[in-house]
């Protein structure tokens, strides 16, 4: 759960000031919202829940207070998800790290996993109540903020889960959230056959339905960035009717 605050009981408009202070002191409750369609009612359903808010109207201004604030969450209210607007997920995903939600109209199941692949945590079609789209957020701050105790080394990949820091072959791997949420899930189980079903409850918090392709599209990424590291045997590999390992 988010921590409640005294600070910005009110939403701050996008020009101005949040102080130093109230980031460093509320850090795990910063919460960058971006989009002109906001509801005052979710404004309020979100302060209540402790968040504090900064609101901003374009997505230059979202990618500055990225990089300025760090907030551990974006809620980027789309509206309707286009080609740019994707693009502009990626975009953001050079510079941040943190939880991003996309909050859309129904729109195409193509785009949705588009939206997924290039940086996205979550997307969120409407309609949606408040208290859903809370727990999707601190579901978000959960994956953050849990501990994941010693240092785990899989061959030539180390990962600190209290820094949440991931080193291969030497290098840093860039990682968003919920990559790294679902590489770790795979190496506490490193040389083990982990299912789908078991990391789309551990790392996305939902069961799986034989449907749904989250759990593919995010092990495709952590491929891709893994190869571009290092060209060496496949570290994380498909068991057929099985589900993934990670290590040999």
């Amino acid at each position: 759960m988010p921590l409640p605050t005294d600070c910005a009981r009110r939403a701050r408009p996008a020009n101005s000031c949040l102080s130093e202070r109230v980031c460093q002191e509320n850090s795990r409750g910063l919460l960058l919202l971006h989009g002109p369609a906001m509801e005052s009612a979710l404004l309020h359903c979100l302060e209540a829940a402790g968040f504090v808010v900064r609101l901003c109207h374009d997505w230059n201004e979202c990618q500055q207070l990225c990089v300025e604030l760090m907030p551990n969450l974006v809620v980027a209210d789309m509206k309707s998800l286009g080609y740019d607007s994707v693009r502009r997920i990626h975009l953001l995903r050079q510079d941040y790290a943190g939880g991003m939600l996309c909050l859309v109209d129904p729109v195409a199941e193509a785009l949705q996993i588009m939206a997924l692949e290039l940086g996205a945590d979550d997307v969120v079609t409407r309609p949606v109540g408040n208290e859903m789209l809370l727990a999707r957020l601190h579901a978000l701050l959960r994956r953050q903020t849990t501990s994941a105790g010693d240092r785990i080394v899989v061959d030539d990949l180390s990962i600190d889960g209290v820094r949440r820091l991931v080193l291969y072959a030497g290098r840093e791997l860039q990682l968003t959230t919920r990559e790294f949420d679902l590489l770790l899930a795979l190496a506490r189980h490193c040389r083990e056959v982990v299912s789908r079903d078991q990391l789309s409850r551990e790392v996305f918090n939902q069961e799986y339905n034989g449907i749904d392709r989250n759990v593919d599209i995010y092990v495709s990424r952590l491929r891709s960035k893994l190869r571009a590291v290092a060209a060496r045997p496949a570290l994380l590999k498909t068991v057929r009717g099985g589900g993934y390992l990670l290590g040999g």
